[in-house]
């Protein structure tokens, strides 16, 4: 028959199921079976009006309390085709769960509360029930644009939000607890129970793996609402007797191990509190039994040890993976990991000492499966590399890593193993060799990533290869290791001179980028306290300053805007160098702040000009003759910024100005250090009338910092060029 037969034929035994119900139940029955088989067979692209008649009727019909169980279920298996809530409905998310949660799905498994009937029939009876609530609770196909995760559907939002809005008749607005909520986490959690305890593995295996898709969308919905902070309340569900539940059927290897793998996933993200209070269930061996966790990262192990290209074992590892990275990063490592001086106690021994020992287990299972990757790369699916590169990076942010650490040796040999697999990799395997480079740059950029060290082979690779990216990362977590070999520092001179000297802008800018990630490297070195040789000081000023210079006149001004953001890292030491024998130096950067250069390279330099300001001048011990020329040089540059069309170098060169206000020394009145800063006063002031919030902040910003070197008019001499003190008194009043 054709589709529109099909519509034709549910529609009139759909409407004559209302004649039939208060009359006989058994063509009740057969209409409604015909009706939902014509139903489960149409395609989704059928009229919205056809869609509404659906989904209009049946809710109707479950309404009538003549309804069986039978018939109930069979118009459920109506609302879970595709012409009804698989479609898209025209009417409001409200109204949908109202008529099909509120009216039909919750009551129709309220009503299966009753040891009349067997847990079979309570099972085959709620899965199309819950089959619509999954419907209703499956996000859309559509991702946030900033955060690349799914959307949360508008019905999800209806069922699950904490508060409802009530608009009373006064046109006030009331917030109420939303009652939907409770009711379906409860009655979800009833599915749950009703099917992990079914009598028979037949029984169960019917229900349980619905149960658990129905329960993956509901965490899911609730992680959604959690990053907007409306989400996962402990209280509201028994996550401890779940995750136990959890633990058993994994344990199991049954067919659904997947998937509860995955539920209990989602479940350490909807809750993550409670589910990291149940750690000791997954890391910690049980019984007889091998902790959890840890022997399904063997059998992985094993699997890609004996070249077992389709083992099931591989299959689950995307699904180990990733629950795993959700509980590690559930549970708050910095926290339970405390001091043996004041441990946390548990009845069966110190809590601190049992979860390091099960940490330490955890990672060395993962680095064994990390070497036999490497060894048989060829096996690795990209994906499954892509869950373990997240997994390494999510211990590199989650456990501690201070000098005594214990994880810091094992963490160590894994991030090596990466870097044996990304140099590994560079020939024939792109993706891989892709997943292992942004890793490693993650790991670098992280809190551990100043502890781990690469090795010199690995970063000579970099460099004999020209991996950018990656060798930015190292340089800038660790700028001294190249100075452990001359051979690196020579190599990594020549790999700047070459980019600079490229045809391609792109080439260009890397060079740029590599400097920048060098002196921002040394700039944090530097804030540790930790102490840089000679060698690693004169490296710029020697080698890399002299290529610096033609990338700030270089005709592309995506170069420019880099090259200029070098100088914001550059140490006191560098410009000691630099200026020894000129001020042409920073010149260079301050003729960048005006002489009608782009505004995106004006703001940048006079962002750069402060922070310039506040290394040269902070420091004790300047000569007043280095002050003053200073100060004039900026200044000088600094005034015409500040008369700018574009409200953001006004806004920029005024936050140089405070800086320079309040890095320079205080001097006498006379003194011709402060007479420049006094000058720009009147500019600086007329910003207190500019249209621009951001302007006007730093004005008031700026204007405490210039006070520093404005006395009251009984300390200044009768000439006072600027008016300074006058109009700073002015505004005081």
């Amino acid at each position: 028959a054709s589709d529109s037969a099909k519509c034709e034929v549910s529609s009139v035994l759909l409407c004559g199921t209302k004649a039939a119900l208060s009359e006989r139940n058994d063509v009740a029955d057969i209409s409604l079976g015909i009706a939902a088989a014509c139903l489960s067979s149409l395609p989704a692209q059928v009229s919205i009006g056809f869609r509404d008649e659906v989904v209009s009727v049946v809710c109707g019909l479950l309404a009538r309390e003549e309804c069986t169980l039978h018939q109930q279920s069979m118009l459920f298996g109506c609302l879970a085709s595709k012409p009804g809530l698989g479609g898209k409905l025209p009417w409001g998310a409200e109204k949908v769960v109202d008529l099909v949660v509120r009216q039909s799905v919750l009551r129709f498994v309220g009503s299966l509360e009753t040891s009349d009937i067997s847990y079979a029939e309570k099972a085959n009876y709620c899965c199309p029930a819950m089959t619509c609530l999954q419907i209703l609770m499956n996000p859309s196909s559509d991702h946030e644009p900033q955060t690349n995760q799914p959307r949360l559907s508008k019905h999800a939002w209806a069922i699950l939000a904490p508060l409802v809005l009530d608009v009373l008749p006064s046109g006030l607005e009331r917030r109420r607890t939303n009652p939907l909520r409770q009711l379906t986490l409860d009655a979800v959690c009833s599915f749950w129970k009703w099917s992990y305890e079914s009598t028979t593995p037949v029984e169960q295996s019917g229900c349980l793996i619905l149960s658990c898709e129905c329960f993956i969308s509901v965490l899911a919905a609730i992680h959604s609402l959690k990053r907007d902070e409306i989400g996962g309340n402990t209280s509201e569900m028994d996550v401890r007797t779940v995750a136990r539940h959890l633990r058993d059927l994994i344990a199991a290897r049954g067919n659904g191990t997947a998937r509860f793998l995955d539920m209990f996933s989602h479940l350490c993200s909807a809750y993550p509190n409670a589910s990291s209070s149940q750690w000791q269930c997954f890391l910690e061996g049980y019984g007889a039994a091998p902790p959890l966790l840890q022997s399904l990262l063997e059998d992985g192990t094993i699997a890609y040890t004996d070249n077992i290209e389709h083992s099931e074992h591989l299959c689950l590892l995307p699904s180990i993976l990733v629950s795993v990275k959700s509980l590690t990063k559930a549970i708050p490592f910095t926290i339970w990991l405390a001091s043996d001086q004041s441990p946390l106690k548990m009845t069966h021994g110190n809590f601190s000492a049992r979860l390091r020992q099960a940490t330490m287990h955890l990672v060395s299972c993962i680095n064994r499966l990390v070497s036999a990757m490497l060894g048989h790369l060829f096996l690795v699916q990209p994906d499954i590399w892509r869950h373990t590169s997240q997994l390494a990076l999510q211990l590199c942010e989650c456990l501690p890593f201070d000098e005594n650490s214990l994880f810091l040796e094992p963490i160590s040999r894994m991030v090596k193993t990466f870097g044996d697999v990304y140099v590994k990799s560079c020939t024939n395997q792109a993706e891989i060799h892709s997943i292992s480079g942004n890793t490693i740059v993650g790991i670098l950029s992280s809190k551990s990533g100043t502890r781990i060290f690469p090795s010199l082979g690995f970063v000579q690779f970099l460099l004999d290869n020209g991996e950018i990216v990656v060798l930015s990362a190292v340089v800038k977590a660790h700028p001294v290791i190249l100075t452990r070999d001359s051979s690196l520092i020579t190599s990594f001179c020549q790999l700047c001179r070459d980019l600079s000297l490229g045809c391609r802008q792109d080439s260009r800018k890397l060079s740029a980028v590599l400097i920048n990630s060098y002196t921002q490297g040394r700039k944090r070195f530097r804030m540790r306290a930790d102490i840089l040789d000679d060698v690693t000081i004169s490296l710029f000023s020697d080698t890399l300053y002299p290529i610096l210079q033609a990338l700030l006149i270089d005709g592309c001004l995506e170069v420019q805007l880099e090259a200029v953001s070098v100088f914001e890292s550059l140490l006191w030491d560098d410009w000691q160098i630099l200026l020894r024998d000129s001020w042409d130096p920073l010149c260079l950067i301050l003729n960048k702040c005006h002489d009608g250069n782009d505004a995106r390279v004006i703001i940048s330099s006079c962002k750069t000009v402060g922070e310039v300001c506040t290394v040269c001048l902070s420091q004790n011990g300047r000569e007043d003759d280095f002050i003053v020329t200073f100060n004039e040089l900026v200044c000088g540059s600094m005034h015409d910024a500040l008369t700018s069309e574009n409200q953001s170098v006004r806004s920029m060169a005024l936050f140089a100005v405070g800086n320079l206000s309040l890095a320079s020394p205080v001097a006498p009145y006379r003194s011709r250090s402060c007479r420049p800063i006094r000058g720009l006063f009147p500019v600086v002031f007329l910003c207190l009338d500019d249209k621009s919030d951001k302007v006007l902040a730093n004005a008031i910003r700026t204007i405490g910092h210039i006070s520093r070197h404005i006395y009251g008019n009984e300390q200044c001499s009768a000439n006072d060029p600027s008016g300074s003190a006058c109009q700073l008194q002015r505004l005081i009043r």
